[in-house]
């Protein structure tokens, strides 16, 4: 039978083999507590998508992609999961909302999609409003993702889906604490408030204790195809032929 958080914390607390300089997170995953949720609804998650093969696209999986990508990746992350986030995991809308960004950054010779590159001002939009839109769900999924073309000509973008300004809980006080940024994040109370305050701002406060650190989190690798311009060139060229 596999412990509970609160469980884990009072053996955390009472020393029950825990290593010298251990962090109560290390601690929780060294014991397995993060990944009892990997079942279930985590799975869910990830069925069809890039750990599954092509024959997985379901009705679960049809039901799974109303769910925006950032948030099943969010919740995925949380909950422990590491693997690669590829273009399988998004839908076509998806896809083809992420290369017009890239194909754009691509046109003014950056290698990098910066967050202004999204375009959608969204610090004064609740959450719900937001999560209706591809751009803001993509922004908050990939962020400042690399961008460039390998040698086939495909766009492929990548990241690392994981949180900065990451900390480790390490006793019963910093609990205290992070709970204590969450209602302030979410009141929009302090100075290094993200988003304005509201649910957004209080998610992303509780991402910093939960979410996976710099580093530790997926691999983002979306394979966009062709680029639009060379697929033009082909075009052209093409009718050029046929022309002579």
């Amino acid at each position: 039978m596999e412990n509970s958080y609160e469980q884990l914390i009072d053996d955390y607390n009472n020393g029950i083999l825990v290593e010298a300089g251990e962090s109560l997170t290390d601690y929780i995953n060294r014991m397995g507590g993060v990944k009892k949720a990997n079942g279930g609804i985590i799975t869910a998650l990830r069925i069809g998508l890039s750990e599954g093969s092509d024959e997985e696209s379901g009705f679960l999986k049809k039901v799974v992609n109303y769910i925006p990508p950032n948030v099943r990746q969010f919740t995925y992350d949380v909950f422990g999961g590491d693997k690669p986030f590829t273009e399988k995991d998004l839908s076509e809308d998806y896809k083809d909302e992420l290369k017009g960004i890239a194909e754009k950054v691509l046109s003014e010779g950056k290698g990098s999609i910066q967050y202004e590159d999204y375009e959608q001002g969204t610090m004064d939009k609740p959450l719900l409003l937001n999560l209706l839109s591809k751009n803001y769900n993509l922004k908050t999924l990939i962020g400042a993702g690399k961008v460039e073309v390998n040698e086939d000509g495909e766009i492929i973008v990548t990241d690392k889906f994981d949180f900065n300004n990451a900390k480790d809980i390490n006793s019963l006080e910093d609990v205290k604490n992070a709970a204590i940024e969450i209602k302030d994040a979410f009141f929009s109370k302090g100075k290094d408030v993200q988003g304005g305050g509201g649910l957004y701002s209080a998610l992303r406060a509780a991402a910093k204790y939960v979410g996976s650190k710099p580093g530790e989190g997926s691999d983002i690798t979306i394979n966009l195809g062709k680029r639009q311009e060379a697929a033009d060139g082909g075009v052209a060229n093409l009718l050029r032929v046929v022309n002579l």
